[in-house]
């Protein structure tokens, strides 16, 4: 009886085997990284996009505008904002959709820095200068007139709320 039950329990997980893939149907490394996966995506007041994406594989902030309402990648019309050698790290966009926050470190050190964007010009204007500290934005305040940061300049170890 236990030799039967062994027996027709390796025929019914057989009849589930999969054949695995031939090396021609899987994906190559090159199609695996340019996998897309958009982040952070944040609607302006104007009613444009916000994302954070990596088509070219450093992430960067892109803004895409719908045209006649639609935001598929084949009507929409998407401009990458930021041209950091290192991409970004966050954007944190103000509450009246006038200004984003970008965090940008270099070289991968996660030493962000901090730097606002202008979303009716374009222009971005850097906050903070010291790849030796660390910064990260808090909380915009509700009337978009500042925000709150933390930042550890004064000891490696220790951050300060500002």
């Amino acid at each position: 009886m236990r030799a039967l039950l062994i027996a027709l329990l390796v025929l019914t997980a057989s009849s589930f085997a999969v054949e695995a893939p031939s090396p021609a149907q899987l994906p190559t490394i090159e199609q695996f990284l340019k996998i897309r996966a958009p982040q952070g995506a944040t609607l302006g007041t104007d009613g444009a996009l916000y994302v954070r994406d990596f088509p070219d594989g450093i992430v960067q902030l892109y803004k895409i505008t719908p045209v006649d309402g639609d935001y598929s990648p084949a009507k929409a019309k998407t401009t990458k904002i930021t041209q950091y050698p290192d991409g970004i790290g966050g954007s944190h966009m103000s509450p009246d959709g006038k200004t984003i926050l970008i965090l940008h470190a270099v070289g991968g050190n996660e030493n962000y820095q901090i730097a606002a964007l202008d979303t009716t010009s374009g222009k971005i204007t850097e906050l903070t200068h010291d790849p030796k500290v660390k910064y990260e934005v808090n909380h915009w305040l509700s009337d978009s007139s500042g925000f709150t940061y933390s930042g550890n300049q004064e000891s490696p170890n220790d951050f300060y709320i500002y």
